[in-house]
């Protein structure tokens, strides 16, 4: 009988995250568990094979990678791997508030941080890219633990706001725009994938990620009337399939 990961690999992707975030906590079945680690494991390697061929690529066209803030431009590094110091604060951070969801768990473990916020060389549109930006863990330790002093002392009955991994700036803060919450996933969360919160597509972190890559890295870009500039589609070409 094909396991989930061989589904995965024959090519069913989002049929194999369906039936997995279906599960529920299920998922964590010692019979499951496994197989859906490795389904995890095989996503986020993919997706760090797509930004190391996204951040050359966009290298190469005159992008340069960055974030703004209060009308300044300061270079930064797109990429960001997993160290032994930002999996030590993977583990404080379980050990802080529970189980991460299989995929962001993977993410860390795996892919680490990304930031493509920059100057692009292609024309102004009139939407926000909303660049692709996963923060690392040691930025959603450090507001966990915030949120742990206000409220992790109360029942949660009493806690007027739930606990966050904030792992990027909306849209509109990305381009030093005042806007909403941060794009955030409630913990602790027992499932395979779990809802991005305050997210304009309303949908999962693997099919966020799915659709970054579909549209080279610029996801906000395929609101423009005329579809992405031929520029970011060439970005996507070639990407492996989430």
């Amino acid at each position: 009988m094909a396991t989930f990961l061989d589904r995965y690999l024959a090519g069913e992707h989002e049929q194999v995250w369906a039936e997995l975030v279906e599960m529920g906590s299920d998922v964590r079945h010692p019979l499951i568990l496994s197989e859906a680690t490795d389904v995890a494991r095989e996503t986020m390697q993919r997706a760090q094979s797509d930004i190391l061929t996204l951040v050359p690529r966009l290298r190469a066209l005159g992008y340069r990678f960055g974030s703004f803030s209060q009308g300044q431009f300061t270079p930064t590094r797109p990429y960001l791997p997993p160290s032994q110091r930002s999996l030590a604060k993977l583990r404080r951070l379980s050990q802080l508030v529970g189980p991460l969801p299989l995929s962001l768990q993977a993410w860390y473990e795996t892919v680490g941080r990304v930031h493509l916020v920059g100057q692009a060389p292609w024309a102004e549109t009139a939407v926000l890219s909303d660049a692709l930006v996963v923060d690392g863990v040691d930025s959603v330790l450090y507001f966990v633990q915030e949120w742990l002093e206000e409220w992790g002392d109360l029942p949660p009955e009493a806690q007027e706001e739930p606990c966050l991994a904030e792992f990027a700036p909306d849209e509109y803060h990305k381009e030093d725009i005042s806007g909403g919450p941060p794009y955030a996933i409630t913990l602790p969360n027992t499932s395979a994938d779990a809802r991005v919160e305050h997210e304009w597509h309303d949908t999962t972190f693997v099919a966020y990620l799915r659709e970054c890559f579909a549209c080279g890295g610029f996801p906000g870009l395929a609101r423009l009337p005329g579809g992405l500039p031929a520029e970011v589609r060439q970005l996507a070409l070639g990407l492996q399939p989430l």
